[in-house]
C-alpha cells in the first residue's frame, strides 16, 4: 500500500515490488492478503489513517506513524 495516498498494489512476487518501487520513486508498505482485504471497501483517507495506527512494518513493536512514517514519504 501506498503511504502517501493510501492506494493498494497488487504485485506477482516482492521483486515485482522492488521493481516498481525503483521505478515510482517511492516505497510501499508490505500488508497481507487478509490486512488488505479488510482495507479495500475502506476509502483512500480512511486506509491512510488505519495504515498510521498500524503496527511498523520493522517490527520496532511502535505505531507506524511514530516510527517509519517519514520514511515512507
Amino acid at each position: 500500500m501506498d503511504p502517501r495516498t493510501g492506494e493498494i498494489h497488487r504485485f506477482e512476487s516482492e521483486e515485482a515490488r522492488r521493481e516498481f518501487e525503483k521505478k515510482t520513486g517511492r516505497r510501499f508498505v508490505p500488508l497481507t492478503e487478509e490486512k488488505a482485504g479488510e482495507l479495500k471497501p475502506l476509502s483512500r483517507r480512511r486506509r491512510k489513517a488505519l495504515l498510521a495506527g498500524m503496527s511498523c512494518p520493522c517490527a520496532s513493536g511502535r505505531s507506524f506513524k511514530k516510527c517509519c512514517w517519514k520514511k515512507y514519504k
